[in-house]
């Protein structure tokens, strides 16, 4: 049984480093997703996505940072894209939720609502 820090890779290739609590990811860590994966938040997605934009999102997502709970990103937490922006805000299993901050690779920043 998993209690303290520690990593985990799943067979997708995704890795998890941080706190284990009995055997599950909890409080704070790391999830480094594999090349190539789209992010599957669809609220997310589509503000990335969304065709009045001037510039088109990257929706490749590389990792997290933040707390986790379980297999999920669950409280704060900056996601990072593979182009180096990124998303900080709350997520509940594994959503983001609410308002936050996106990061462009230039620096811009643009709150979400």
């Amino acid at each position: 049984m998993k209690h303290g820090s520690g990593s985990y890779t799943w067979e997708d290739g995704t890795i998890f480093i941080g706190n284990y609590k009995k055997d599950t990811q909890s409080g704070s860590g790391t999830l480094i997703y594999k090349e190539n994966t789209t992010i599957t938040d669809k609220n997310i997605y589509e503000w990335l996505t969304d065709k009045e934009r001037e510039n088109p999102r990257d929706t490749n997502i590389f990792f997290y940072n933040g707390e986790c709970q379980n297999i999920y990103r669950f409280g704060k937490g900056k996601l990072y894209f593979s182009d180096g922006s990124y998303l900080e805000g709350r997520f509940i299993t594994g959503e983001f939720v609410g308002s936050g901050i996106y990061t462009d690779v230039k620096g811009n920043v643009e709150k979400i609502e």
